[in-house]
Parts: C-alpha cells; structure tokens; sequence
C-alpha cells in the first residue's frame, strides 16, 4: 500500500493526516503512511495559553511534520493570539473560526475580494487559495 501512496504522491497527489493523535489516527500512521500534512486535532490547543503541556505538544507536532518533509496545520485557531502563537512554533496552516468559517464559493470570493488578500506568488488569491489552501500569513494589499 505504501508504493501505492508514493506513486500517487510522484503524480503530484497529496496525503494529510487529519486530527492526527485523535482517534485512529496517532503515531503510527507517521510510521506506515507517507503524508503530505498532518492536521493537529484542535482538543491540543483549545486552552492553549493556559496549559503549557498542549503547548509543548503543538510545537512537538509542528517539528515532527517538518522532520518528516510534511506541512502542519493546526484546527482550532480562534484567536490573532493564537495565529501570532502559531506562526512564531513554524506552523505552516491553520484552520478555525478566527480564520473564516464553512462558505460557499461565491462567499469565498467576496470574502478575498473585500480583504484584498494577494498571494505570495503572485498568483489571483482565489487560484492560490484552491492550490496551497489559507496560509497562516495571509498579505494583504499596502491600502488595506
């Protein structure tokens, strides 16, 4: 099963892992699975700034992702605190209410266009948004 995975990753198909250490989905997936991101469950960092434990166990996280060549993303990012947290432990995406919550297309486009969000590459914030998904720094236009 694992050449299977490698030869879908090689054609440019990506793996994430989601909600790793929740459920079924805990270390030894790492060990079996090649992933191209592994999503932090949010019940780690829920209370993080009072639990110093979740603390060190998002930035555990966080740095295994980045020794295995994969992307973290964390669920659950409720706050500019918590992004300005996150980016600060190198985490690469985040997903939460802070950040937006469910919309459709239609609202996802009003929502880029009335931000002026502008892809680091240079790329329609639409077309960056489908490919790489919401990055953690968005930038946003100098007369925003």
């Amino acid at each position: 099963m694992r050449e299977n995975l490698e030869m879908l990753q090689r054609a440019c198909i990506g793996f994430v892992l989601d909600n790793f250490d929740s459920g079924y989905s805990g270390y030894p997936y790492l060990l079996e699975f090649p992933f191209n991101k592994i999503k932090l469950d949010k019940s780690y960092v829920t209370d993080i700034f009072q639990n110093p434990r979740g603390q060190l166990i998002t930035q555990s996280v966080i740095h295994t992702a980045h020794l295995l060549h994969a992307d973290a993303i964390i669920d659950g990012v409720d706050s500019l605190q918590m992004v300005r947290w996150l980016v600060n432990a190198g985490c690469d995406y985040g997903q939460g209410c802070f950040l937006g919550g469910p919309m459709a297309l239609e609202e996802l486009i009003d929502f880029l266009k009335e931000y002026r969000i502008i892809a680091e590459n240079g790329k329609s914030a639409v077309e960056d948004f489908w490919q790489n998904g919401p990055h953690l720094t968005p930038h946003f236009s100098p007369d925003s």
